[in-house]
Parts: structure tokens; C-alpha cells; sequence
């Protein structure tokens, strides 16, 4: 039974995503500007719909200003389960760009790739700073990688500045994604994706399951002064995610 659910949900995965990128190669013919979110937004939607991603929102994110959502990292299923909530533009590692399938539909929804050795940094900030003149809001996952689901990794914090450039017209808004109803590593890793885990057997794993339950907190946006440095605001931020992650798994726990 548990693998006939996953061929049903795999199939509708790859009907609405063959119809929907049709749709966004026509979008993207016309349009520019944050509108070309709006398709991917939809897709994203749908597919935690298809996989039984079960998303339980807390607070609000920021829509009447441009913003930099800057998010811990769990897994490659935080791309539908953030892209299902906001308009916006990931930034993930290169090596996303090669993926198959994925990879194709990353540089779809106008991901920006970066290169996580650092080589490339003055190229990449220029391109993400030509994003943001763009009015584009921007998903960052500062991590640079994914956890197990229960921990908080350390920051990179380069790209940060380029909200202290702007600090009169960007904000930052700390998001903190928990897995519910996991309190055993096992049931993190049906969502948690990180390692030296496959993709392949992971999205099958989860197709063949009865569904995840995960929490998305919108924290309050970062109070950002003339005074603070970009290390002061990535301590921030993390403080902020890390407050969140550790409250609720406590609060999850006792349920």
C-alpha cells in the first residue's frame, strides 16, 4: 500500500510539474519582476499538498517592504515548504545547479547559485546586490548546508551585508523551521535531509509515508541601527532562530 501511495504521488508530482513549468517558461517570456515568483509560489504549494508536507505557520511574513528572510536549514524540502509560504528568490550552493531535475527546476524558479568555496565571492555578491536593485526579495539559508533537524549550525555571514547597505529599505526577518511531532531522529530524517543522505531514496522514503508535520515561525523583523556590524547582526539572527528551534522542540516534546 505504501508504495502505490508513492507511485500516485510521484506521478502527480511529475503531471504538475511538467504543466506548471510550462507555464513559467511563458511567464518568465513577459514578465519580469517579483510577479515571476508567483507560478513557483503555486508549485510549491502544491507539492507539499502531494507529499503530505503538513506546514504550520506562525507570525507573519513581512510583504509591505522588501526583505531578506534568513532561515535554518533542514532540508532540500524547505524549498516548497518557505517557496509555498513567500515570494522570493533562494540562494543555494552551485552544486544544486547540476541536480537532475531539480536542478533544472531551482534555475526555473530564478534561484541564485553561489559558490559555497568562496572563490567567486566578489561575483557573487555583485550579482545578489544587482537582485536586490531589483527589488527582489531574497531566501538565505546562512547555514551553507542542512542539519539533522535539532541542531543550529554556525552562520556565514557575507551576504548579510547587503541589507546594512540598504538598511533604509530592507529588512531582515528570522525564520526558525521545526519538524513536529518528531521526537526520535528517525521521524526527523523522513523530513530532515543532510550528510551524506541520497536524494533519491529520501523523496521516495517520504513518498511512501503518511505525511510530515512541520512548523515555520516568522519571527519579528531585526531592529537594524547605523551602529551594527555584520557579525552583531548574524549573532542576531542566529540567537533568534536558535530561541525559536529550542522553544518549540521543548514545547513539541511535551505534547
Amino acid at each position: 500500500m505504501s508504495s502505490f501511495r508513492a507511485v500516485i504521488r510521484l506521478i502527480l508530482f511529475m503531471l504538475w510539474t511538467v504543466f506548471m513549468v510550462s507555464v513559467q517558461l511563458v511567464v518568465k517570456m513577459f514578465c519580469k519582476g517579483r510577479f515571476i515568483f508567483f507560478i513557483p509560489y503555486l508549485w510549491h504549494k502544491s507539492v507539499c499538498r502531494i507529499f503530505g508536507i503538513h506546514v504550520d505557520v506562525m507570525g507573519c511574513p513581512i510583504h509591505d517592504r522588501q526583505v531578506m528572510y534568513v532561515s535554518n536549514h533542514v532540508s532540500y524540502l524547505d524549498i516548497p515548504v518557505l517557496g509555498g509560504l513567500i515570494y522570493g528568490q533562494f540562494i543555494a550552493k552551485k552544486e544544486v545547479e547540476t541536480w537532475p531535475v531539480f536542478g533544472f527546476l531551482s534555475k526555473l524558479q530564478n534561484t541564485f547559485f553561489v559558490d559555497r568555496s568562496g572563490e567567486k565571492v566578489e561575483q557573487d555578491y555583485k550579482g545578489l546586490s544587482d537582485e536586490m536593485d531589483q527589488k527582489k526579495n531574497l531566501i538565505l539559508f546562512p547555514e551553507g548546508t542542512s542539519s539533522n533537524g535539532l541542531e543550529l549550525l554556525p552562520f556565514k555571514s557575507r551576504f548579510l551585508s547587503l541589507v546594512l547597505e540598504r538598511a533604509q529599505n530592507v529588512s531582515i526577518q528570522p525564520v526558525t523551521i521545526l519538524l513536529l511531532h518528531a521526537d526520535t531522529q528517525a521521524k526527523r530524517d523522513e523530513y530532515a535531509w543532510y550528510g551524506d543522505m541520497e536524494l533519491a531514496p529520501h523523496l521516495w522514503n517520504l513518498a511512501k509515508g503518511n505525511g510530515v508535520s512541520v512548523r515555520v515561525m516568522f519571527h519579528e523583523p531585526l531592529e537594524i541601527d547605523g551602529e551594527i556590524t555584520r557579525k552583531e547582526l548574524t549573532n542576531l539572527s542566529y540567537e533568534v532562530i536558535a530561541k525559536g528551534l529550542n522553544n518549540n522542540t521543548v514545547s513539541n516534546n511535551l505534547e
